[in-house]
């Protein structure tokens, strides 16, 4: 998680969606790489997804998630990230895309 807070290219995550307690934040990574955080402000466990499209990599996938305190690859995703987040918790994973599609 350190590398993702210090990451070199600077950028503060921004939130994504805030809906009845339910966050999702993203960070830019230099590498292409996003940072996505679901955050569950509730008292009791909820389910929060995402999209690819709404953390700014739409069309790339398949899409990796890895786990970024034990840094083992969680799953991949052909673009919705979505986890089961009990109540005052918060799941992060690092959201690697494929290349970027080719011009037409």
């Amino acid at each position: 998680m350190i590398a993702v807070d210090q990451h070199p290219l600077g950028r503060r995550g921004t939130v994504v969606a805030n809906n009845a307690g339910l966050v999702v934040m993203v960070k830019e990574l230099a590498d292409g790489d996003r940072a996505v955080s679901l955050t569950n402000e509730t008292g009791s466990t909820a389910t929060i997804s995402t999209t690819a499209d709404a953390l700014g990599i739409a069309n790339r996938g398949p899409y990796r998630l890895k786990d970024p305190w034990t840094k083992v690859p969680s799953t991949n995703t052909t673009g919705t990230i979505s986890a089961s987040v009990p109540s005052h918790a918060t799941v992060v994973h690092r959201t690697a895309p494929g290349p970027a599609p080719l011009p037409p």
